[in-house]
């Protein structure tokens, strides 16, 4: 099973992060940047979620440690932001961020950015499984009721 280390000083972000992921992966989380780096000391994992703004040590401020450590320097990090702009994006991805999920962040949607990068080194065809489909769709609110008859139909293929 693919490990994912999340950091974020926010413990509701970790919460639903682990929750969200925590069927297709093994979660690690931590609240802080410096504790990102102790546990990489100890274990490398397969990809990182690091949060842009934490206290003590903001996200770019890790990245520069990760990067500069030729142990997990190859360690694919994808940055959390609740940040909408250019100027964060451009930031991340010079300091060698692969992608951006946005906070609050839709289930669905993080787990095709993860499962993209992941595969970004080997690509692969990402396997449809109805059950992890089904399982991210749990997390998705009942739409209002001013928006019914409003509906976009999706299908599964069957596997052949």
């Amino acid at each position: 099973m693919k490990r994912i280390l999340i950091v974020d000083d926010d413990e509701i972000n970790l919460k639903m992060a682990s929750k969200i992921l925590k069927p297709f992966y093994k979660v690690i989380s931590v609240p802080t940047g410096q504790m990102a780096l102790e546990y990489l000391k100890r274990d490398i994992p397969d990809i990182v979620l690091l949060d842009v703004h934490m206290p003590e040590m903001d996200g770019f401020e890790v990245m520069e440690h990760i990067k500069a450590n030729e142990e997990y320097k190859e360690i694919p990090v994808i940055f959390l932001t609740a940040d909408n702009d250019r100027e964060t994006e451009v930031r991340g991805f010079k300091a060698g961020a692969l992608d951006f999920i946005v906070k609050p962040f839709i289930a669905v949607v993080a787990v095709i950015i993860i499962l993209a990068t992941l595969n970004a080194k080997n690509p692969v065809a990402i396997p449809v499984n109805p059950a992890m489909i089904i399982s991210l769709l749990s997390f998705i609110h009942p739409k209002p009721s001013f928006t019914a008859g409003n509906t976009v139909s999706v299908s599964i293929p069957k596997p052949s």
